[in-house]
């Protein structure tokens, strides 16, 4: 025991890091996406995409942690069948173990844990084709906790194990490079996020029935004022048919919308998984809104603790859409997708300190990922891409991007020199939430968005312009405040461009995204130019856009119009070109009643305004459906 404390002691006060980078290969996996089959549980904690290929140790381990499955259940062992695996190539022969669980502490918080000396059962395996699973016997049919060690026979070069994106906190390997001796080091302290894709498939052994709720979700897209059906997916711990409810109460932040809704479960199979809708559907609010689902399940007269889920029904778009491609700059010519349209900003991260291109700036946005491996594109925060990627795929990204809602109703960012000291430059960003209804932000919120504002240079990359980070002007910044509905972010900094080339091209970048293990959705994106304008200009200033609310306007009430440069003349066209409305505007904000649209249609609102001393047209397509 006094030999783990000591490892212990190394581990916490070593790099691991820096230990394992020598002994441990990650390269880009095939992105190989497999389907789960069979009525077996299977617990995993890998994803089901093969998103790296792990190479160099022998011996590698997985710890499945069974009892933290239901942590209050009255019993929670696991009754294991079969071990399922993911292997990047056939024909190679792996030694696999199933061995205890042990674990030891310097303080009596901190543990560390590694395979026990009682060994249940082994098999030496060839791998085939995917999902390959291997059956042991012997082994105990109520395990709390299990390693899986796996040892590669005759290690040739190639010769990798598949993994997925994950903590990297289950997943383990044979570390032999440390100065204090071999130990286990899990993938997460050796500061790579990934899981290796193997998983136990069986069934719990629990005293009392159960049923797990694996997704709750909607039938249709969740738009304001639109009807929808909740449906679910309810897994059945148990060796018996199982029927139960799942009661749902939906709120939203004002507490003004108020739906009870039940899901019948019917006889939902032993050991198996049931597809369920509901009998009903309901009205989402009018107004864009989050929405807080307090869920329980209901079976054999036990309900369980209400547990809650966020869903988002927003109706604004996220401004642009972003494209990180994190490269070497060695392979930043080939593959470099074109452009995919105007709305798409494409920046180049270069991560690899061992590049002239890359930065401590780039280290930092790889590292909020928890990157493994280069190269990777990311699309709006939440899309991961190993690189080389086809085109259909990443069209098919940016298509989802678009698709997305946000909160964030427009955003403006002004970037000028100043008046004294011409190298340096000021900047003012605000960001508004006209109308969606928020949750107060938390730790735990749905919603937890970090401000990201970027200098970034332009680049020439395979005929493409490409806009490469520089540095960081805001990083992962917490805003102070919930962005509620009717209310505004704003930020001001300063940046001295001193000893930057008068001929080269930079933009500031500027993003709201959500805050995850390793990264997740941008709510808001764009740019602003630095010009060689002077201060006293305009030009560089972005027009205001104008915002219609609700759009389309349902039935009675006002279409809300707002964000005027005033003073403007603002004039309202049907589908026929004909003129129904005109009028000054001398204020920011008009509300123009349903009953000035003689019919249901689609019309267009035309402002003509100076701003900056030039004159401005806008023209906005609205519906009205009566």
């Amino acid at each position: 025991m006094n030999r783990y404390i000591a490892i212990l002691l190394i581990i916490l006060c070593l790099p691991a890091f820096a230990l394992a980078n020598e002994a441990l290969q990650v390269l880009p996996g095939t992105g190989y996406l497999d389907t789960d089959q069979g009525k077996l549980f299977h617990f995993r904690y890998h994803n089901m995409t093969d998103d790296f290929h792990l190479s160099a140790p022998s011996k590698w381990g997985i710890r499945f942690n069974f009892k933290e499955a239901f942590p209050v259940a009255d019993s929670s062992s696991f009754n294991l069948q079969a071990i399922r695996m993911f292997s990047p190539l056939a024909n190679m022969n792996l030694r696999l173990s199933l061995a205890d669980d042990q674990s030891a502490s310097a303080d009596g918080i901190h543990y560390v844990y590694f395979p026990g000396t009682t060994v249940y059962a082994d098999s030496i395996i060839t791998t085939t084709g995917n999902p390959q699973d291997v059956f042991f016997s012997n082994v105990p049919d109520s395990l709390l906790a299990v390693w899986l060690v796996i040892e590669i026979q005759q290690p040739l070069t190639g010769k990798y194990l598949s993994a997925s994106t994950g903590s990297g906190e289950h997943s383990y390997f044979f570390n032999t490079t440390g100065p204090g001796g071999s130990y286990w080091q899990s993938l997460n302290e050796a500061g790579f996020g990934c899981e290796l894709r193997f998983g136990a498939l069986g069934s719990f052994n629990l005293e009392n029935p159960r049923l797990e709720l694996l997704n709750l979700g909607f039938q249709d897209p969740l738009q304001p004022d639109s009807q929808v059906t909740p449906v679910c997916t309810v897994f059945n711990h148990g060796s018996s048919p199982l029927s139960g409810i799942l009661n749902i109460e939906i709120t939203d932040p004002s507490l003004e919308f108020n739906q009870l809704m039940q899901i019948q479960l019917a006889s939902i199979p032993a050991n198996d998984s049931l597809f369920a809708v509901a009998d009903s559907s309901f009205t989402l609010p009018r107004d864009p809104t989050q929405l807080k689902a307090m869920i329980s399940l209901s079976y054999n007269g036990y309900t369980g603790t209400a547990f809650s889920q966020y869903f988002e029904v927003f109706i604004d778009h996220g401004g642009k859409h972003v494209i990180e491609h994190f490269r070497r700059s060695n392979d930043a010519v080939a593959g470099i997708p074109v452009s995919i349209d105007t709305l798409a900003l494409h920046l180049m991260f270069f991560p690899n300190l061992a590049d002239s291109l890359s930065n401590l700036a780039a280290v930092q946005k790889y590292d909020f990922y928890q990157f493994s491996t280069l190269p990777k594109t990311v699309v709006d925060g939440s899309i991961r891409f190993q690189m080389p990627t086809s085109q259909t795929d990443l069209l098919s990204a940016v298509e989802q991007a678009k698709q997305r809602k946000t909160f964030i109703s427009r955003g403006t960012c002004s970037v000028r020199p100043d008046s004294v000291n011409a190298d340096n430059w000021h900047i003012n960003l605000n960001l508004y939430n006209d109308h969606t209804k928020l949750f107060e932000w938390s730790g735990s919120s749905v919603i937890n968005p970090r401000l990201f504002i970027g200098l970034f240079k332009a680049q020439e990359f395979a005929g493409n312009t490409r806009f490469v980070i520089q540095r960081w002007l805001s990083f992962n910044e917490q805003l102070s405040t919930t962005l509620d509905s009717g209310t505004s972010f704003s930020k001001t900094l300063s940046i001295n461009m001193a000893n930057t080339d008068q001929q080269d091209v930079y933009r500031v970048y500027y993003w709201l995204q959500n805050l995850s293990t390793n990264g997740g959705q941008m709510y808001y994106a764009d740019f602003a130019e630095l010009t060689n304008a002077s201060s006293t200009s305009d030009e560089f200033i972005p027009v205001p856009k104008i915002c219609l609310y609700p759009n389309p306007l349902r039935g009675s009430g006002d279409i809300k119009i707002s964000n005027f440069t005033t003073p403007s003349v603002i004039s309202i066209y049907n589908l026929r070109g004909q003129k129904i409305f005109t009028r000054k505007v001398s204020t920011a904000e008009l509300n123009l009643s349903h009953s000035l649209f003689p019919s249901s249609g689609i019309y267009f609102l035309r402002s003509e305004s100076t701003f900056g001393n030039q004159p401005q047209t806008q023209t906005y397509k609205f519906s009205i459906i009566k």
